[in-house]
């Protein structure tokens, strides 16, 4: 009754990956597991307004339940490693979390002015040679292969956030649980 989900990869490997918020299935590198995309992400279908972290739990278990009859585990990346935390007393274990569990997301409101898609633009940059992205300093450099850079890479990371619905919400409830 959700709609649908775009996932990836190979459902009968026992590994599930869920992407971060406000990123795309499509961007997981695929190693033999399986990529679940968020509700409201990518191509997947969303809800009208935000929904509450047990509506996006309950659409992902019954895609799981559907598409991976035994998953061994489930692995969050970024703060999705709450959601795979929630998934997986049923499915299989969780694994610890990939990368920073980072909260803090940009405006992405579109305007006249299509400054949404400079801060966009920024923020994918940023992903690449910072961590957290929005914390720009010699502290927070990171080592990075120059091909992170890459202008086509980079695009499919700037449409996989502006197409990302509730991305702000949803990373709230998870810092806070609800």
């Amino acid at each position: 009754g959700f709609g649908q989900l775009h996932w990836r990869g190979d459902p009968g490997s026992g590994r599930v990956v869920l992407h971060a918020p406000g990123s795309a299935a499509e961007l997981v590198p695929i190693g033999g597991e399986l990529a679940l995309e968020l509700p409201g992400h990518g191509l997947s279908d969303g809800f009208a307004d935000a929904a509450r972290i047990g509506e996006g739990i309950a659409v992902l278990t019954g895609a799981l339940a559907a598409l991976v009859p035994h998953a061994v585990s489930i692995t969050g990346i970024g703060a999705s490693a709450v959601i795979a935390a929630h998934l997986a007393p049923r499915f299989g274990r969780a694994a610890a979390p990939q990368g920073p569990v980072d909260t803090v997301w940009p405006d992405l409101t579109p305007d006249i002015a299509g400054s949404h898609l400079a801060r966009a633009w920024a923020m994918a940059r940023a992903e690449v040679a910072f961590a957290p992205w929005h914390r720009v300093s010699a502290a927070t450099a990171r080592a990075f292969n120059p091909a992170e850079l890459d202008p086509q890479r980079l695009h499919r990371r700037v449409l996989a956030a502006l197409r990302a619905r509730h991305v702000a919400p949803l990373l709230a409830a998870l810092s806070t649980g609800d």
